[in-house]
């Protein structure tokens, strides 16, 4: 487009244009000639004659040239307007045709970035005249289909169905397009490989200047990675990823599902609490993967026990649960928790070793033992720990009396935080005799729970509770600060080869600060380290070999003697134990008890002191009760024993008599 331009004759004065000036000069000398004659003739004085004369012919000169110059010059002045507007049109002309490039220009320029934007979007474009034929598609929409632009320009877009969507989903499409001109929702095609994907939709149909339809415009994207994160995480969500089976969440809303449905039906429901005996033990000598492994197993026995209409769950740890629908008769129920009970006592090979580990169930029904979720799991938890207390490997249902066990039980808790506080926890010893000397050589501290209501309370009833609340780690340091401070105070009196030994629980042992707690108390105490025996069990030990024997190598660097408690109960792989840096063994009462009756405990017995003496390793035998077990033992050069033949744990003071009673210091 061309700027309009002013032609020649336009642009140029008209030729009267220099007559007019002419005149228009020679008006303007005239005037001013005869205003200056008429200025002077004051000052000249009487006009001469001549003088007149040239002044009347000035006068008739500008009279005669004046209407020559109006006659001129209006045309003129007519002409001069007409060039100035032409001028001013033709200026405007050429704003506007300015305007109109710009607009050519940047309509040109979105063009090109509309093209971009379609041929490099990210969706999925495609575009149909009013019946819906396919006039364009983006490279989007090849790349997630598979249809080059050849094989679908005039199709229509229905040769993506998948076949997924009935014709009542299409239909109700339609309406949606033409009432309100858009759609949008998640629509499942078909690619041209004949892979159902699932993708995003929004559709807009085009209106022309007229109102109607000229076209519809969808633009879609695969979101078939988002169902499938989606689908993972509600998995994941509602499914334990270990054992594939339904989780706590899923179970709560099955049971209580079922437990509405058995309302209205006026049917019964049974919920079975499993938990397993032993899995601790594999856990802690084996590690996590195996005992992993091992739950594993376990969900697909326990599958093999039920039916597919009951749901098996695990709730967490070594705790499953199992929702019965009306299981009919009472001994229905009794049938399947003696075939799971049977079923899990069977071995189960891990890691290519052999375990047996059992398992406790508690059973609730309902609406009998709870007609809410809580209610039920609850009495068919606490009928799972009765079931433990009955000597594990077997089953219980349910009833109100449990009640009372679980409320002492949680007395006990309550009670339990309370003793460190007020000082209820009070240390016993039992001796440790040399068996070659007959004279005692060390002690081994043991808590013991003096409850200002309820008297001396059982250690086997509160050391599981202090472990399982956590409560074990101040209650072990406490013991641990307490012992040192006793055997200090003997040593200064005079039995300076006095060693007190203190047990180390799990969760101290796991503790990352237990090197720098030992310290702490030795400089507080003032006991030199030699003075202290520390005592870990064979399962604790062999949990996480590495870790712990970094931490046996630290303590023996401080001339700590370590030594492991109830060995032979637990699962030692002999390179491990030669790994650890020790100084002893403690062999486990129960193969003392009977090793004068039982060949089998003898022979162990045997094995164990031999084994010792080749690792230069001191021995102790714990629960000797008899003179036959003395006898025995020091036939087998076994180092020392404890237990009741010598004496029962006593209170410090008994202690110290026991040490005057055996004589002079040693």
């Amino acid at each position: 487009m061309k700027m309009v331009t002013m032609s020649d004759d336009l642009q140029r004065p008209p030729s009267e244009w220099h007559l007019v000036k002419a005149l228009l000069q020679l008006l303007l000398w005239t005037l001013l000639s005869e205003g200056t004659i008429m200025l002077l003739l004051p000052l000249l004085g009487p006009m001469p004659a001549e003088m007149s004369v040239i002044l009347d012919a000035t006068v008739l000169v500008f009279l005669l040239t004046l209407p020559v110059f109006f006659l001129l010059y209006l045309p003129m002045r007519r002409r001069i307007l007409a060039h100035k507007r032409s001028e001013e049109a033709l200026l405007v002309t050429n704003n506007r045709l300015s305007q109109e490039i710009a607009i050519r220009r940047e309509t040109e320029e979105n063009y090109k970035l509309y093209i971009k934007v379609f041929e490099n979007a990210g969706e999925g474009i495609v575009i149909t005249d009013p019946k819906a034929r396919i006039i364009a598609i983006n490279p989007a929409y090849s790349d997630m289909t598979g249809y080059p632009p050849d094989e679908v320009i005039g199709a229509n877009p229905k040769i993506l169905r998948s076949g997924r969507h009935g014709e009542d989903f299409y239909t109700a499409m339609w309406q949606s397009l033409l009432k309100n001109g858009a759609w949008k929702g998640e629509i499942w095609d078909r690619k041209k490989t004949g892979e159902v994907f699932s993708k995003w939709l929004s559709i807009k149909a085009v209106r022309s200047d007229s109102g109607q339809i000229s076209h519809y415009v969808g633009i879609f994207s695969d979101v078939t990675h988002v169902k499938e994160t989606e689908e993972r995480m509600q998995y994941m969500a509602w499914y334990d990823p270990l054992t594939r089976l339904p989780n706590r969440m899923l179970f709560r809303d099955r049971v209580t599902q079922e437990m509405a449905l058995s309302k209205r039906a006026g049917t019964h429901a049974a919920v079975f609490f499993i938990d397993l005996d032993r899995f601790k033990y594999i856990n802690d000598t084996l590690g996590h993967d195996s005992g992993d492994a091992m739950l594993q197993q376990v969900a697909e026995r326990l599958q093999k026990c039920f039916r597919q209409t009951d749901t098996i769950a695990r709730m967490g740890g070594d705790e499953f649960t199992v929702l019965l629908p009306n299981p009919g008769e009472s001994q229905n129920i009794v049938y399947l928790a003696e075939k799971v009970v049977r079923e899990l006592k069977q071995s189960f090979t891990v890691s290519g070793h052999e375990f047996f580990v059992g398992a406790s169930i508690g059973i609730a029904l309902f609406p009998e033992d709870g007609r809410d979720y809580e209610t039920l799991i609850k009495n068919a938890d606490i009928a799972m720990y009765n079931a433990k207390e009955m000597g594990r490997g077997t089953y219980k249902f349910f009833s109100p009396q449990m009640n009372e066990k679980t409320n002492r039980r949680l007395s006990l808790e309550k009670d339990l935080r309370k003793a460190l506080e007020q000082n209820e926890f009070v240390l016993y010893y039992q001796p440790k005799i040399g068996i070659a000397s007959g004279l005692i050589v060390g002690m081994e501290a043991l808590i013991r729970w003096c409850h200002p209501e309820k008297g001396m309370i059982n250690p086997g009833d509160f050391i599981p509770l202090a472990e399982e609340t956590g409560l074990i780690i101040p209650m072990g340091l406490w013991v641990l600060k307490t012992a040192c401070q006793q055997v200090h105070s003997w040593r200064t009196m005079g039995w300076k080869s006095l060693r007190v030994a203190v047990n180390l629980s799990a969760l101290q042992v796991q503790s990352e600060d237990i090197i720098q707690q030992v310290k702490d108390v030795l400089a507080t105490t003032g006991l030199t380290s030699d003075g202290l025996e520390l005592e870990i069990t064979e399962s604790i030990a062999m949990h996480d070999v590495t870790r712990t024997i970094g931490i046996i190598r630290e303590f023996r660097e401080m001339g700590i003697h370590i030594s492991i408690d109830d060995f032979g109960t637990g699962y030692s792989s002999l390179s491990y134990l030669k790994s650890l840096p020790l100084h002893a063994l403690k062999i486990d009462q129960s193969f003392v008890r009977d090793l004068v009756e039982n060949s089998e405990d003898a022979s162990i017995v045997t094995s164990i002191i031999s084994m010792a003496a080749a690792m230069n390793l001191e021995v102790v035998a714990e629960g000797v009760e008899t003179e036959e077990q003395l006898a025995f033992l020091a036939k087998q050069n076994c180092s020392q024993a404890q237990g009741y033949f010598f004496s029962r744990p006593v209170s410090a003071d008994d202690f110290l008599e026991l040490l005057r009673k055996q004589g002079p210091c040693h």
